[in-house]
């Protein structure tokens, strides 16, 4: 659930909202969060008209955080800007944002160089470097059969995403023991998953 006490574009990362970590700092903005513009490639054959396309893939996502950080001294905001670049320093992050809370990036925070000084404050930005550049739901549902007819199960997957998702479909049989001692009702034989 979005919080109304942090700034819209909060951003949480792997659970803990930095304005809750570092006393004084507040996201100021974010940007690259917008449509994703894809990459085309297409060939022309001929004197042909237009072309035909040969791929259009995603490219990797960056997305720009600026903050602000405010402290009473300059050692205090060396000591807030260490924390933060301790928080930011994991391999790989999910990354919510407070004004998108039902979905999540995962990426790499890396920090930028510029820092402006104040008198009392710090101002600088990173950027979360998303090699996956889609956004995925931080809610996971499980799917049961809609209908079961013999020895078929249908299952209904409400997507409502704007890329195709592919999802993890495992399957559980009641009875079933380990090491190839199979029950009556945990023998099945094979199983095999198909789409429209």
């Amino acid at each position: 659930m979005s919080r109304s006490d942090l700034p819209i574009e909060a951003v949480s990362i792997d659970g803990a909202y930095i304005e809750d970590l570092i006393p004084g700092y507040k996201t100021i903005t974010t940007t690259g969060r917008e449509a994703l513009t894809p990459e085309v490639e297409s060939y022309t054959v001929g004197s042909s008209d237009g072309s035909t396309i040969k791929y259009i893939r995603h490219p990797e996502r960056k997305i720009t955080v600026e903050y602000f950080i405010q402290g009473n001294s300059m050692s205090d905001l060396r000591s807030k800007l260490d924390h933060l670049n301790n928080i930011l320093s994991s391999d790989e992050s999910d990354f919510v944002f407070n004004d998108e809370d039902s979905v999540f990036y995962t990426g790499k925070a890396l920090p930028q160089e510029s820092i402006t000084k104040y008198k009392n404050g710090l101002a600088g930005s990173y950027v979360i470097y998303c090699p996956y550049p889609f956004k995925r739901s931080v809610a996971v549902v499980e799917a049961t059969p809609a209908t079961i007819a013999g020895n078929t199960a249908q299952f209904v997957i409400n997507y409502q995403g704007t890329y195709p998702a592919r999802p993890i479909l495992r399957a559980e049989f009641a009875g079933a023991k380990s090491g190839g001692d199979y029950s009556d009702d945990g023998d099945c034989g094979y199983v095999a998953f198909i789409d429209d």
